[in-house]
């Protein structure tokens, strides 16, 4: 038995591995930002549901819906692989969605997904009442940048190479 439960082990380890190298992933501190406002998105999300004034707009309320279910995807695909794993119903719909929908394991097609929930967040502001929808502005362009982050990564262009560009053309002062 010891035998057979050792075996089931070394599988259940390589299937991991094989699994954590299907998911580009970028360098920590965009996945924690990519995560958290995805973690923000639910939350605007969940307000815009429960918001009563929805209901007489079908299609926002819908909106709001599949928002709560692209925000919770979003942040399945920044999450430690390895947590997402441990969680069987979790784990399912991402493989799932690692089949069917290609474009959500690399950085690019993320960062093309990040920008249409931003895209669909400014959908819902209406200048004339502008403070009562800033949350769905600042998710709006939280996701949007996230997205430029991480077009910018699938194309080679690292925060840290930007930074580096834009020091080498405006010279800090030096100190005296």
């Amino acid at each position: 038995a010891r035998f057979y439960a050792g075996m089931a082990m070394e599988q259940a380890g390589t299937s991991l591995n094989q699994f954590v190298g299907v998911i580009e992933q970028g360098p920590a501190g965009i996945r924690l930002i990519a995560f958290f406002s995805s973690v923000g998105s639910v939350v605007v999300s969940v307000m815009a549901v429960i918001d009563i004034r929805n209901i007489t707009q079908p299609v926002k309320y819908a909106i709001s819906i599949y928002q709560v279910i692209f925000s919770l995807t979003s942040m399945l695909f920044e999450a430690k692989p390895e947590w997402i794993a441990k969680i069987p119903g979790l784990d399912g719909y991402q493989n799932m969605l690692i089949d069917y929908v290609k474009a959500l394991t690399v950085v690019g097609g993320r960062g093309l997904f990040y920008g249409f929930q931003g895209l669909l967040w400014l959908s819902y502001v209406n200048p004339a009442e502008f403070l009562a929808h800033l949350p769905f502005v600042i998710e709006g362009l939280l996701l949007l940048l996230v997205g430029v982050l991480s077009g910018c990564m699938h194309f080679g262009i690292m925060p840290s190479q930007v930074t580096a560009k834009v020091r080498s053309y405006v010279p800090l002062p030096e100190a005296a």
